[in-house]
């Protein structure tokens, strides 16, 4: 009997471990906290309580935001170690200048909870780091949790040169630059189960780049749901490495691909992009007349892979994804030259209600195979040649999970 009950509080101590360690799993707030009311904070919408906020940065642990608008002028700075941002339902920073718009993290080990972001910036994209809503810089071990941004002159969250980060359960939209923003490069990150909605502003709505040659690493993009984008990408790869794009849904993608995996020469993103996993995605009504007055402005298919050497995509894989309703093509492989390419697999895909299922404007090489195997679309001969039946890329993606 003895032997029973510790085996049962083995087992529930190992699934409250399972449980709490779930990368979407709020962590507990702790008794002793700092209310950033005893430092100052008024939070009526009209003070500005950029002082008192500060002042409870600095001194760092565990900061409760009460119910409140909390209105700030400057940048805030984040920038004492183990820092966490913990607001209760009804907190909103708001800033008041569109040229000090950021709270920005620097130190390790520092969250942002359940925090409200607001600004009266509603036109006059912007570009640097005090500019983009939540700033994570240089640092590692932060989480974002639970947050609303609802409007913002640049990106909505901006992940650079840091690693071990992880974003969650956010929403973003209306931000006039991309909605998540990775780059630097940064490494070991998770963007798990997101919103993003951006009917008719911003850029991509989440965009993982490597600017130069350095691509980021180990990156998990998992169970995102993406309802709009009027101008820029769902998702997109630009200048990565171990990357995994699994479980998203993305809709209403207006003028560009619902997922890209490319280089841009034109915005110095260089980099290659290798072992990169796009599996078991849905997407739906991709470039539609009439989508949001813009659609279909556009001859990117829903999914696109396209490199301009010397940079190139080696082991790609895209899987078991459904594609319904696009006005442009389901899958699409752009080869400015032979050598952009190597090794890229189109595998169990099933594409419907698109003008062209596929998309390839150039054939499979010995060199630089292009490998097609069970897909389902309404036209499964015409590709045939493009891209022959063979034996798939080895891909792991990121080593990243959520559990």
């Amino acid at each position: 009997m003895k032997f029973l009950i510790l085996l049962f509080s083995l087992l529930l101590v190992s699934e409250m471990a399972r449980t709490e360690s779930s990368c979407t799993h709020l962590p507990t707030l702790p008794q002793h906290t700092l209310n950033v009311r005893q430092l100052g904070a008024v939070g009526d919408g009209k003070a500005d309580d950029t002082a008192a906020l500060q002042k409870a940065l600095d001194k760092g642990g565990w900061i409760l935001i009460p119910p409140g608008t909390y209105n700030y002028s400057k940048v805030l700075q984040v920038k004492t170690a183990g820092t966490n941002l913990w607001a209760q339902d009804g907190a909103t920073l708001h800033a008041t200048s569109a040229e000090a718009q950021s709270v920005h993290v620097t130190a390790a080990n520092c969250g942002i909870f359940g925090l409200t972001l607001t600004s009266d910036v509603k036109k006059g994209r912007k570009s640097q780091l005090f500019h983009h809503r939540i700033v994570v810089e240089s640092t590692s071990n932060t989480t974002l949790m639970g947050n609303k941004i609802t409007s913002g002159a640049a990106a909505g969250i901006f992940i650079f040169k840091s690693k071990n980060f992880l974003i969650a359960k956010n929403f973003v939209g209306n931000t006039l630059a991309d909605h998540i923003h990775v780059t630097g490069p940064s490494t070991d990150g998770r963007i798990i189960e997101n919103t993003v909605d951006a009917p008719l502003t911003g850029d991509d709505s989440i965009a993982v780049v490597g600017y130069g040659t350095a691509p980021n690493k180990n990156i998990l993009i998992q169970g995102n749901i993406i309802k709009s984008s009027a101008w820029g990408n769902g998702i997109d790869i630009t200048g990565a490495q171990d990357v995994t794009v699994i479980d998203n849904k993305i809709s209403n993608i207006c003028v560009n691909a619902a997922i890209s995996i490319k280089n841009e020469y034109v915005y110095n993103s260089s980099a290659t992009n290798t072992n990169i996993l796009v599996e078991n995605n849905q997407i739906t009504d991709h470039a539609l007349r009439g989508c949001f007055g813009l659609g279909p402005n556009t001859n990117q298919p829903a999914i696109l892979v396209f490199h301009q050497p010397p940079g190139y995509g080696r082991d790609i894989l895209i899987k078991n994804n459904l594609i319904d309703r696009s006005s442009i093509a389901g899958i699409g492989i752009a080869r400015p030259k032979l050598t952009a390419e190597c090794q890229v697999g189109i595998q169990g895909n099933q594409i419907k209600n698109t003008k062209y299922p596929f998309a390839f404007l150039q054939k499979s090489t010995n060199d630089c195979p292009l490998i097609c195997s069970e897909n389902k679309s309404e036209d499964l001969v015409r590709n045939s040649a493009e891209c022959p039946t063979g034996k798939m890329p080895t891909v792991t993606g990121s080593s990243l999970s959520c559990s």
